[in-house]
């Protein structure tokens, strides 16, 4: 994957070379800067580039089409390229073997529906010299982003946040922070900077550089069935459709001219694409991370489930030091507040793979795409409850309050079971805010009611909020803070678009329990007894490290000072959390890292976000 960049705002030519070197990790094999004159204003495109198909310098970009009037900055790679350039422009005579000039040949022919015809993880922009105008585009399920900025000055885009900030005096936004603490990420359109907003999944603009005018639109959405799909006849007939799919998508995905593995983790999802990879590529090898901390280390299955396999196994302990040192510096990479303290051992696997490989197949997107949560079933148990008249709930309500069951007794409240799946984050006696009401705002929360089966409009939810804004972000920031390119073969809109046609009880009863049909696809090689453990998060303890090695840390960065920074909180409250914590009284690691990864970042931003910083 790459970083790219564009901007029609004047800056002067040292702040655009700040402006790339601060993302330079994500492309650390070339960067192009290049500007173009149009009638109206000056348009510079630049792009950092990883290196992964087609090593020829000729691929670097901005790259140039017919004669320079169609050019492109592109992150991400477009996986069908081969079969696009054989099916459409067998006729044609391309100058490189890169995805990037197949895109350019798309859209010369189809325009802005270009997007209709690629399966990819990419955020791209067109100049179109001709037309005078910018056509941009992220992909269907969000793996890819596209931060933009737009208003009377101009048009300004990149992969991530802090570029935009760089040489600008924007401010924070008061919302986006509150979707933070409320939900631990920041969903699109919104950022945490005020002035600058999140291209969604799924959605293409085009900018008219002569009215300086934009328009942004949807494209696809899950069950637009685009593939066409028929709804399978039986079980069997959908868990071989689906293992086609996927199987597919991992064939597409293996195509790389450096050297490419897999992460092996032991569970379901990343052993199921371990093995599908490995039937196309007995060479390839699989990576897994641990720790030296007791709990905190699964090799044992992961070792396991690569012998079944026969892929060979690269098992790599990490100490407690190098995963507090990568906290140090992961807002440099992050870039917008992440509050999903996984980001650290998934930087760590990143780092430590990129050491071989410059590709990665991972299994992300398994949960999502094959119904793998059990509270989707836990929840939809509970909706008997809010078929009670409000009068009977209102008392139940009362008897819970008065038992000291305050989350009881808020959830009878509530106005239905969508309220109470969405509304799961426990509150705090140092909130200032109402976290219900903020995530009620999000536009993602149409999909909680878009689907009569609410087991079903839960997962949609989860795909388009979740997944997209946490889970894609996470992987995307720290596979490209080591320059590796991780794939994500779950995430083929095709395998979700099948998914949708699917009943719930093919992926999830139970009896046969969560993700059945990965299950089935594995246990044709594997023994499933290997899987029979609880599902576990990949976690490290900050918790413990906030008593201990980080304390001190901590105490610096959240104080009687800093708290004035944090106006959704009771300053008072939040510090007597944080000494009850390092008291061992209470456990309050999510609060507490939300709030120290909330003010390490704005150090960062104060830092950059200046128009008089040299």
């Amino acid at each position: 994957m790459c970083g790219i960049y564009g901007s029609t705002k004047e800056y002067d030519a040292n702040v655009i070379k700040r402006k790339m070197t601060q993302f330079a990790f994500r492309g650390p094999d070339f960067t192009g800067i290049k500007t173009y004159q149009t009638p109206d204003a000056n348009l510079v495109l630049a792009h950092n580039r990883l290196a992964i198909l087609d090593l020829d310098k000729r691929a670097n970009q901005p790259f140039e089409y017919a004669n320079g009037n169609i050019v492109v900055v592109l992150n991400g790679e477009i996986y069908n390229f081969e079969q696009l350039k054989t099916q459409y422009f067998a006729d044609l005579s391309f100058t490189t073997t890169s995805d990037t000039e197949v895109l350019c040949a798309l859209y010369e022919r189809f325009g802005t529906d270009c997007v209709d015809y690629v399966n990819g993880d990419f955020a791209f922009v067109i100049y179109d010299a001709a037309k005078q105008l910018l056509f941009g585009a992220v992909d269907r399920l969000g793996a890819k982003p596209l931060f933009y900025h737009a208003d009377a000055d101009g048009f300004e885009f990149a992969s991530q946040l802090m570029p935009l900030c760089i040489g600008n005096d924007y401010q924070i936004d008061e919302f986006a922070r509150l979707c933070y603490f409320s939900m631990q990420y920041i969903p699109s359109p919104f950022s945490i900077v005020k002035q600058v907003r999140k291209l969604n999944p799924a959605e293409k603009f085009v900018y008219d550089l002569k009215t300086k005018q934009l328009t942004i639109s949807g494209y696809w959405d899950l069950y637009d069935n685009t593939c066409r799909f028929t709804a399978p006849k039986s079980y069997e007939e959908a868990l071989s459709t689906a293992q086609e799919l996927l199987d597919d998508a991992v064939r597409l995905r293996l195509k790389a001219d450096v050297p490419l593995g897999t992460f092996l983790s032991g569970g379901i999802d990343s052993s199921t694409i371990s093995m599908l990879a490995h039937h196309y590529d007995r060479n390839i090898e699989a990576y897994s991370v641990g720790f030296n901390e007791t709990g905190f280390d699964e090799s044992y299955y992961a070792k396991k489930v690569a012998e079944s396999i026969g892929i060979k196994f690269n098992h790599i302990i990490c100490t407690s030091r190098e995963a507090i040192d990568v906290i140090y510096n992961l807002q440099q990479y992050y870039d917008e507040p992440m509050g999903d303290a996984s980001a650290i051992p998934t930087s760590l696997l990143c780092e430590k793979a990129a050491q071989h490989v410059r590709v990665a197949l991972g299994g992300d997107g398994g949960d999502e795409v094959f119904f793998g949560y059990p509270r989707y079933l836990r929840y939809a148990e509970r909706q008997w409850i809010y078929r009670l008249p409000l009068p009977i709930r209102k008392i139940m309500s009362a008897t819970a309050k008065s038992l000291g069951k305050d989350r009881l007794a808020m959830s009878l409240l509530l106005s239905d079971v969508q309220q109470l799946y969405m509304n799961r984050r426990p509150s705090n006696k140092a909130d200032l805010f109402d976290a219900r009401e903020v995530q009620q705002q999000i536009p993602q929360t149409a999909y909680l009611y878009a689907n009569a089966d609410v087991r079903r409009a839960f997962n949609d939810f989860d795909i388009r909020s979740l997944m997209c804004h946490a889970y894609n972000v996470k992987l995307d920031r720290a596979s490209m803070r080591a320059a590796l390119e991780a794939r994500t073969p779950m995430l083929d809109y095709r395998v979700f678009e099948y998914s949708r046609l699917l009943p719930i009880e093919y992926c999830y009863t139970k009896q046969h329990g969560q993700k059945r049909m990965l299950r089935d696809m594995l246990y044709k090689e594997i023994d499933p007894q290997l899987f029979e453990r609880p599902k576990r998060g990949f976690g490290v303890p900050i918790g413990d490290w906030f008593r201990g090695e980080l304390k001190d840390l901590l105490l610096s960065v959240l104080n009687e000072k800093t708290v004035s920074e944090l106006p959704c909180f009771d300053p008072v409250q939040l510090i007597a959390v944080r000494d009850r914590h390092i008291a061992g009284t209470e456990d309050q690691t999510t609060l507490l890292w939300l709030c120290f990864n909330y003010l390490q970042w704005l150090e960062m931003f104060k830092s950059l976000n200046s128009k008089h910083t040299n």
